[in-house]
């Protein structure tokens, strides 16, 4: 069992993935004035609707997201919300690969003295084939979340560094964003939405989190949440102003690629890999388990995987992640689609639409039309959103 600052720490480690380094380029397509909006807003929808998640499955006796949008909305609920899940959880751990795969061969290559050797396939497919072996498949075999919780304290101390050296880099180096650069809006707003909100959800793991607590009620699950949003809006927004006002519109997708192959560079890049190494369980932990309540709830028995089974797809689902990380190079693209065209749905658009479905208060009253907002907005955005990632793309 897991004390509030175990839960907060996981909770933490699951907002502070591989989306914190593609902040900069969030406030790059934003605008800062935007980007700052955002970030403070998205920390609290986080904060909120991961609480109401936890509320309804309290008032109705359910453990699970998907348990829960199948009592809200039936099996067309179980199957957005699986379908979700899926895409989600399963693309973060394609992210976290492609970019381990990229910073280890990248410092590899700087230790050799072999340049580019970060596009070379070879190279890179024997870094992601070494870390995958070593760290991932282990991890990932971890069945009791809160024996996770060790590991987020290592991956929180490392987030702690590079948004130190993200401050340290930009205070060294001085502004070198030209000041026409500095605009309050940006002309990519809707994409920039969706990397913020990919970097903050965290909604799939709120119920495993909720059942790790020593002691489960609704206000230390609040504390855990509004503690772990708050942290994490501070790190993504240092990493955020800081790696902008160092490169501008120059930033890359993985702030990692701008930075210089110094010592305190390459420290950011280990620290790095510490985050995926330790981020990329908690995904794995949570499609695994999705993936197992589907096979369940779909047989003629209705009785869970063995344990020899569940370890089984934990490996294939790792070794499918590693071998797609292989074959593709920019995790901007991937984090950027998956995360408006899934982590949105997720965060805003289902808790909203399971609040209207299983409050019932009166239409005209606040708690309603304040659900309605929720997700009015999140299906527009979604639907809008994934369509200017999908233009970006195409361009």
């Amino acid at each position: 069992r897991s004390t509030v600052p175990m839960a907060g720490a996981n909770m933490a480690n699951s907002i502070l993935g591989a989306g914190i380094l593609s902040m900069p380029l969030a406030m790059a397509q934003a605008g800062t004035g935007v980007c700052a909006v955002l970030l403070g807003l998205c920390a609290l929808l986080t904060a909120y609707s991961t609480s109401l998640l936890i509320r309804l499955g309290d008032e109705h006796n359910v453990d699970s997201y998907i348990k829960l949008c199948h009592r809200a909305l039936g099996r067309g609920g179980v199957f957005t919300v699986s379908s979700m899940l899926c895409v989600l959880t399963f693309g973060m751990m394609v992210t976290y690969t492609i970019i381990l795969g990229d910073v280890g061969s990248g410092m590899l290559g700087a230790a050799l003295g072999v340049p580019n050797s970060v596009d070379t396939l070879y190279v890179r497919a024997v870094v992601i084939g070494a870390a995958t072996a070593a760290f991932l498949l282990p991890l990932s075999l971890v069945r009791n979340l809160s024996k996770l919780a060790k590991y987020s304290f290592v991956a929180l101390a490392s987030i702690f560094y590079i948004a130190s050296y993200a401050l340290m880099h930009v205070v060294h180096t001085g502004v070198r964003v030209r000041s026409e650069d500095i605009v309050w809006r940006g002309t990519h707003v809707l994409p920039a939405f969706g990397l913020i909100t990919g970097a903050y959800v965290c909604h799939h793991n709120a119920f495993d989190i909720y059942k790790s607590l020593r002691v489960r009620t609704q206000p230390q699950y609040r504390r855990v949440s509004v503690c772990a949003s708050t942290g994490a809006l501070v790190a993504l927004s240092t990493v955020a102003f800081a790696g902008y006002l160092s490169y501008g519109p120059a930033v890359s997708g993985d702030i990692l690629r701008n930075w210089p192959h110094s010592f305190g560079g390459h420290l950011a890049r280990v620290a790095a890999i510490t985050v995926l190494l330790f981020t990329y369980p908690l995904d794995a932990y949570v499609l695994r388990v999705n993936i197992e309540e589907m096979v369940q709830r779909h047989s003629a028995t209705r009785t869970p995987l063995s344990r020899t089974a569940s370890s089984r797809l934990a490996v294939a689902l790792v070794v499918a992640s590693s071998l797609c990380a292989t074959a593709l190079k920019d995790s901007g693209v991937v984090f950027e689609l998956f995360g408006t065209a899934s982590a949105i749905t997720i965060a805003y658009v289902l808790p909203s639409l399971c609040a209207l479905a299983l409050d019932r208060a009166p239409l005209c009253s606040a708690r309603t039309i304040g659900h309605l907002i929720f997700f009015v907005l999140g299906v527009l955005t979604t639907i809008t959103g994934t369509a200017a990632v999908i233009a970006n793309i195409a361009a």
